[in-house]
């Protein structure tokens, strides 16, 4: 067990994601199993929490491109193993969430996303190495997030996935990084990008221009995530090709697999799935109206026949 944490903060530290650290405040790392035999790197914060006040804890700064937002708080961090054998690192900021001023801003509209795919037939796919993680958080951040292992402590150095308002500074930079580039010769939500073409030798000359712009703002791509030179492709839960665009399989399923509302809460999160390609479903509105009103305040839960048809039947679009 010992080895197999050392062996994670090794790779850690070799990524630039931990560095040592002086901070009285390191809380242990415990492996622990899950039930499908697994494991997860625990951080069990209950003695930081015990001993530290409500403490100044500046978001991550991106100098140029971005202002810094500052909130109060401390929070625990998990460290997951997802199906491919990485880890994915998992904090709960809902504390520090609840402190901090929501930044609103509006991320691309989907369908006129889309849209402007109109005329191509071959698609690259690119995504970002970590995402959030190379984002770097100031000195002052990083002895907040201080642990320690059997072996030895340290404290990350970049920004984590949770934090209520790092879409927008990810969402800030993305836009600063690809320039006059973006809608026109590549798509990005977030982490995720996309470079349409109608030839080939279009789509290696967006390539070669949207790598430099990464390169010259030193973010990283995962290959083993991206897909070059594709006449279909996966993007955002769409299926894309030079005939049109159409739900995923894995959206489709998850909404026809999905049981019947038992509170307005189901129903929100069902009306959420299911809005996500109403543009493939005329009347989407009116149909959904039943569901729809149940959501209404003061409104008691009550499911009939109409609210089952109308479960039914965008269930089955």
């Amino acid at each position: 067990e010992r080895d197999e944490i050392s062996k994670i903060i090794t790779e850690w530290k070799k990524a630039g994601i931990v560095t040592e650290t002086k901070s009285p405040y390191a809380s242990p790392v415990l492996l622990v199993k899950k039930k499908n035999g697994e494991s997860r790197l625990v951080i069990d914060y209950r003695k930081l929490n015990s001993q530290t006040e409500r403490i100044h804890f500046p978001l991550p700064n991106l100098d140029e491109h971005l202002e810094t937002l500052c909130g109060t708080n401390i929070f625990p961090v998990l460290l997951v193993k997802k199906k491919n054998g990485e880890s994915r690192l998992v904090i709960d900021y809902r504390k520090l969430n609840s402190q901090t001023e929501r930044i609103n801003f509006p991320l691309p509209n989907l369908d006129e996303h889309l849209e402007t795919l109109c005329g191509t037939n071959i698609f690259i796919t690119l995504d970002l190495a970590h995402g959030y993680l190379q984002l770097p958080l100031d000195k002052e951040s990083r002895q907040k997030t201080a642990f320690i292992t059997p072996e030895e402590t340290g404290e990350f150095t970049r920004a984590m996935f949770g934090l209520m308002n790092a879409p927008f500074y990810f969402s800030k930079l993305m836009q600063c990084v690809l320039g006059p580039l973006r809608n026109d010769i590549v798509l990005f939500y977030l982490d995720d990008m996309l470079i349409p073409a109608s030839n080939w030798d279009q789509l290696m000359m967006r390539l070669k221009q949207v790598l430099q712009r990464l390169r010259d703002a030193k973010l990283t791509i995962k290959l083993s995530k991206c897909e070059f030179g594709k006449t279909k492709i996966e993007y955002l839960g769409f299926k894309i090709s030079g005939e049109g665009i159409e739900p995923a399989d894995l959206k489709i399923n998850a909404i026809r697999h999905f049981p019947r509302p038992r509170n307005e809460h189901e129903i929100r999160r069902f009306i959420g799935m299911a809005s996500f390609f109403r543009r493939f479903v005329q009347k989407f509105a009116q149909i959904a109206a039943p569901l729809t009103r149940l959501t209404k305040k003061n409104c008691k839960f009550k499911w009939d026949k109409e609210q089952e048809d109308a479960f039914t039947i965008l269930k089955e679009k």
